[in-house]
């Protein structure tokens, strides 16, 4: 019997070491993972830039992240910061210098260093929220590289641009688009939306304005107005998200007609009927995942990132323009507001 059992004994020892080596060798194997280098390239001066960059990159290095795709890797970040125009190229040879996997530009001044300077077989990121004004004529000509990754929202404009018409019923989106902005990936030029409307049976009404300003926006809403679509869109122009958003959707609202914000919460507290947004985490997150899309292409396909946009409503804004929302709309929201912020009088 005690011979017996300490055969037992030794044998469950003998299991305990074994599936403890296997489980060290999983843990090993997904420590060692692939490693990618990462520089963030960028001028000290560019905060808000900067900032952006390094949330996304966080992002990267997560291990939540990680989990969340079911692969492992690690990333090994350095950060390459021009004091000044004059020392940006100093900046951008110094991170190619490490041959990296990818390179993260922090503005469009680094951009446009990056791109001189780069070899060809290093990608570009842009993350979402980085100002990309000034690429405009160089994506509509196409002078920027094929292997350049600027990710500008598109994979949101379906499903946010859907709820808006089914909310609301609409056959007739109006837009405004910036007149200088050429086609392609560009967040200013609809051509995306163009599309998403169509395949909802709907009509895209768009009206160019001359620049990105309050008065410009105020002017186009006027010519928007007299062409009475069921709503306007409000996209990715700066002047929508301005202290003064009441004053530029007031020709709008005389006409009785809403506007629906596709970019922030504030938009729905400014004076949007609704608006369908995306927290910080989740923009994060996003960039993080098209980084992987991009470190990954040769080998590993990485699945689409699903994420549904939370929903403001502006009650004010409703009662303004005469319309009770369907209960559908109230449930899902996340944010109610019952005053506008900086309502021009009526």
């Amino acid at each position: 019997m005690a011979s017996h059992l300490c055969d037992f004994v030794r044998r469950l020892v003998l299991a305990c070491l074994l599936l403890a080596g296997a489980l060290s060798s999983l843990s090993q194997a997904r420590e060692q993972g692939p490693a990618f280098t990462v520089a963030l390239v960028g001028s000290a001066e560019s905060r808000t830039g900067l900032e952006v960059c390094r949330d996304a990159l966080r992002e990267l290095s997560s291990k939540e992240l990680q989990e969340r795709i079911g692969l492992s890797w690690h990333a090994d970040i350095t950060e390459h910061l021009a004091q000044g125009q004059i020392g940006m190229e100093q900046a951008v040879r110094s991170a190619l210098a490490r041959n990296p996997s990818i390179v993260v530009c922090a503005d469009v001044a680094s951009l446009r260093a990056t791109l001189a300077a780069r070899t060809p077989e290093t990608p570009v990121f842009v993350p979402d929220g980085v100002t990309l004004k000034q690429l405009t004529q160089s994506l509509a000509d196409g002078s920027i590289p094929p292997r350049l990754y600027i990710h500008i929202y598109s994979s949101d404009i379906a499903p946010k641009l859907a709820k808006a018409v089914q909310f609301l019923g609409a056959k007739r989106v109006g837009m405004l688009y910036l007149a200088n902005a050429g086609e392609g990936s560009l967040p200013h030029y609809p051509v995306a939306h163009e599309q998403t409307a169509k395949a909802l049976g709907c009509e895209l009404i768009t009206v160019p304005i001359a620049q990105d300003s309050p008065e410009a926006c105020r002017k186009g809403m006027a010519t928007l107005a007299e062409l009475s679509p069921d709503f306007a869109y409000l996209w990715h122009l700066d002047c929508f998200s301005s202290e003064g958003l009441g004053d530029i959707l007031d020709p709008l609202y005389k006409a009785r007609i809403p506007a629906v914000g596709g970019d922030s919460v504030s938009e729905a507290l400014g004076g949007a009927l609704l608006a369908f947004f995306h927290r910080l985490r989740t923009q994060q997150r996003r960039n993080a995942y098209h980084m992987l899309r991009i470190l990954f292409a040769d080998s590993v396909p990485i699945p689409e990132l699903s994420m549904t946009a939370e929903l403001a409503v502006n009650m004010e804004a409703a009662s303004i323009l005469g319309l009770h929302l369907p209960m559908e709309v109230l449930i899902e929201a996340d944010y109610i507001f019952w005053k506008t912020r900086n309502w021009p009088a009526h």
